[in-house]
């Protein structure tokens, strides 16, 4: 799979929410939402985390997040949120989950044959 084909098989608007962390009260905090263009899959799969194996909801093609929302090449992070549509989409709060996101419960990356370009897949 070469670089020309991973950027255009991310066709979908989806909005990412980095940087999950506790906030004391028993929820969390993350970053503003970003705006990402994915492939999304809706469809169950196996994948192994630390934990053991689990089954996903869903399987996202991501691309990593470039410059201006946080350092460039930056990746997803587990525990973030993903949410098929658009920022235009969300309800008043800008919590995952309050807009209906999924929680990224496995990452992944693998080279392109080149390795110039990574393939980048979130279960979730």
């Amino acid at each position: 799979m070469g670089m020309r084909i991973l950027k255009t098989m991310r066709k979908q608007d989806a909005v990412y929410w980095g940087s999950p962390s506790p906030d004391g009260l028993g929820g969390s905090t993350t970053d503003k939402p970003i705006a990402l263009k994915v492939r999304w899959e809706d469809r169950e799969e196996e994948f192994t985390t630390t934990l053991g194996t689990e089954i996903s909801k869903s399987i996202v093609y991501v691309p990593n997040i470039a410059g201006g929302v946080k350092e460039e090449g930056a990746e997803l992070e587990i525990q973030g949120y993903l949410k098929l549509g658009t920022l235009a989409d969300l309800k008043d709060s800008d919590l995952p989950k309050d807009n209906g996101a999924l929680k990224i419960r496995g990452y992944a990356k693998l080279p392109t044959l080149k390795g110039d370009e990574f393939l980048r897949t979130c279960w979730l």
